[in-house]
């Protein structure tokens, strides 16, 4: 079956504002009347972009889609290379790129896990100009990539997005296969280890940094700047009041531990 989500370069998981972003950027591409090129070409693009998005841009045809989608097992890649570019799109991104210097960054950041990525970043930021929440825009885009590749859990998406960024692509799709396999039962020592076995070239290289600030709160619970850094490295928000309770944002949940309570809480939660 068609991949609609590739022919739209964005990922199953886009919100419908991302799919209608990137929708408007091919279409002024591809439309036979602008296109700079062959028209018979773009004639033919243009087919496969407007039936792509008149699946995926429908919300009870998209459910249909997504759920023919996973019966038949489909596959999805990390980086998609058919990204083309658009020369108008681009001269829009080099003005904004001017007043926003962080739009660039966020891109460049986005681009190296997935040019579809980074291509539906691009596509939403001009067609919404929201440049002011660019980084915050960002940061969505790139934990909707790692949710939607390496499911819920921090150190597993901390793995496999240290893979993709160090082109260990076949490596990174191991992960993502034992995701799908293992749901949320899955391990991350068990998870190591496998890969440590399987791919032993990459021995020792494999542990995420979040992993040895485990093993160091275990030994030593309260130190509390190990706890800052480990939510910094997991990109886990948290604020701390006069009291020493503790605010998390952790899987999209607000969460209050005491300080005491906290190494309880981090090991049986983010050491699995």
């Amino acid at each position: 079956m068609k991949d609609y989500y590739s022919i739209l370069h964005v990922l199953p998981s886009a919100e419908i504002d991302v799919i209608k972003a990137a929708y408007k950027a091919l279409a002024r591409k591809y439309h036979p009347d602008t296109f700079d090129g062959d028209k018979a070409y773009a004639s033919k693009r243009m087919q496969e972009i407007n039936d792509a998005f008149g699946v995926i841009g429908d919300p009870e045809k998209r459910k249909k889609y997504d759920s023919e989608r996973k019966a038949a097992n489909q596959e999805d890649e990390f980086a998609s290379n058919g990204v083309e570019n658009d020369a108008q799109l681009e001269a829009d991104w080099t003005v904004a790129c001017k007043y926003c210097p962080e739009a660039m960054n966020s891109f460049t950041h986005l681009n190296k896990l997935s040019h579809s990525l980074a291509f539906a970043f691009k596509s939403y930021l001009l067609d919404s100009k929201q440049f002011s929440e660019c980084k915050h825009i960002r940061d969505k885009f790139r934990a909707e990539f790692l949710k939607n590749y390496f499911g819920s859990d921090l150190v597993v998406q901390e793995i496999g997005e240290h893979l993709v960024l160090t082109g260990e692509l076949s490596v990174a799709k191991a992960v993502n296969r034992a995701v799908k396999v293992m749901g949320t039962s899955l391990s991350v020592n068990t998870l190591i280890e496998t890969l440590e076995a399987d791919y032993p070239y990459l021995k020792e290289r494999i542990r995420p940094k979040s992993q040895c600030l485990l093993n160091e709160i275990n030994r030593d619970p309260y130190n509390w700047a190990l706890y800052r850094e480990l939510f910094k490295t997991l990109d886990i928000p948290y604020s701390v009041n006069f009291w020493g309770t503790y605010k998390l944002t952790y899987q999209g949940k607000s969460v209050s531990v005491t300080d005491s309570q906290l190494g309880q809480w981090v090991l049986a939660n983010l050491r699995k």
